[in-house]
């Protein structure tokens, strides 16, 4: 090897030095932005998959039970439920009752730790909101209908079975919010309302009375209604009785304080 010839190789191993120097400097910054992009896609999975099952629950009631079921309620694209922290599972989606979690598993590949992207709903306010909405509309249709209005009635019949509907209605939503004495008299009132209302009707009514809301006997069907429309807010169908349509409330129990 000439003189030359080690001046070449110098100068070559000086240049691969840099290029090695230059590439371990410039791959960290390479790496970040790969992370960023995987958490920017991560919060985007997470924030449309709870957005479309907050969609779904304003048209049913309730959340969808899975994934699967969520794909056929909201047209969910197959590739959207995948986690992009790790693409070979879904996205954990979890129906917790009173709230909705959706979860993708973070740069560490776990779930619940403290890099995980999530999204938390809470129902219980829409919850009671679209249940309030819903027994309005479904109310009011069972009003105008032959279950509650027998074409037999009166003018003035009409009248007081419409106003005792209301008192009705809005004593069980103010019990929700009382003391246990204001409760009773509450419900001292829809007993009161009850009992006139249910001896009106039925002088009048020909048909049988519905003591469920879906199905091929429920009152939905007798009104030509969809059983889609059953849905509570709360995860549950509504119920019918003579008076139209009701709802158990949050804890589920019919005749109990939180009743709509």
């Amino acid at each position: 090897m000439n003189r030359e010839d080690g001046i070449v190789m110098v100068t070559l191993l000086v240049f691969l030095t840099l290029m090695a120097i230059a590439a371990a400097l410039e791959f960290p910054s390479l790496l970040g932005d790969t992370n960023r992009r995987r958490v920017g896609d991560g919060e985007y999975r997470v924030k449309q998959l709870a957005f479309g099952a907050e969609e779904a629950y304003r048209v049913s009631g309730r959340y969808p039970a899975s994934l699967d079921q969520w794909v056929g309620v909201a047209n969910l694209a197959l590739g959207e439920r995948k986690d992009p922290f790790s693409p070979a599972q879904d996205l954990s989606y979890r129906d917790l009752g009173d709230r909705l979690e959706v979860r993708a598993r973070g740069l560490d590949g776990q779930l619940v730790t403290a890099d995980d992207v999530a999204e938390l709903r809470d129902n219980r306010v829409p919850g009671r909101s679209l249940t309030r909405n819903r027994l309005r509309i479904l109310r009011a249709l069972a009003y105008r209908s032959d279950y509650l209005s027998p074409k037999t009635l009166t003018s003035a019949e009409r009248i007081e079975i419409r106003d005792r509907l209301r008192i009705r209605a809005l004593a069980m939503r103010r019990r929700i919010y009382v003391g246990r004495s204001d409760a009773k008299i509450l419900d001292k009132s829809i007993q009161d309302q009850e009992k006139a209302l249910r001896k009106l009707i039925k002088k009048h009514r020909k048909g049988k009375t519905y003591n469920r809301a879906t199905g091929s006997n429920g009152l939905l069907r007798y009104l030509g209604l969809s059983d889609t429309r059953a849905g509570d807010g709360f995860g549950r169908d509504l119920l019918a009785d003579d008076f139209g349509f009701s709802c158990a409330g949050r804890d589920g129990r019919k005749n109990s304080n939180d009743d709509f």
